[in-house]
């Protein structure tokens, strides 16, 4: 199987039941591969309750664009209202071929105060209980 960035924009459903039977649903928007000058980015994360920053452990550059996307949040939210934020280092699979190293996926957690995820999309690992853990913070 090989890799597909997203080209535009994807909806996904996810639907969850948190112990205790509460049900959850995750409205997903993909806007992977959009442009961060595009004029209807902050529409779509507008009044969302959370948003995922999504990066390719395995380059660099993707990882460097998060400073862009996480002033592009600041700029949508008020301070006051910001979503839950994550930082989620995607391709772990190939961790073999990792050119972000851990310590920058850390220290940029910390500095923008984020949550901490690494799976991989291709391999499904992480990705559940990533949606879980996130699902019941928001709950």
């Amino acid at each position: 199987r090989s890799y597909k960035q997203t080209i535009g924009l994807d909806f996904f459903l996810k639907r969850l039941t948190l112990p205790g039977d509460i049900e959850v649903a995750l409205q997903l928007w993909d806007i992977g591969g959009q442009s961060i000058g595009g004029q209807m980015i902050n529409q779509y994360i507008y009044g969302a309750s959370a948003v995922l920053l999504v990066y390719d452990i395995t380059n660099y550059e993707s990882f460097q664009n998060l400073e862009d996307w996480m002033r592009l949040v600041r700029r949508t939210f008020p301070e006051d209202e910001m979503p839950y934020v994550a930082l989620i280092g995607n391709k772990a699979d190939l961790n073999h071929m990792r050119a972000v190293k851990m310590d920058k996926h850390n220290q940029f957690t910390e500095e923008n105060d984020m949550y901490s995820y690494l799976m991989s999309a291709k391999t499904g690992d992480q990705v559940n209980s990533g949606f879980y853990r996130i699902a019941a913070d928001l709950a």
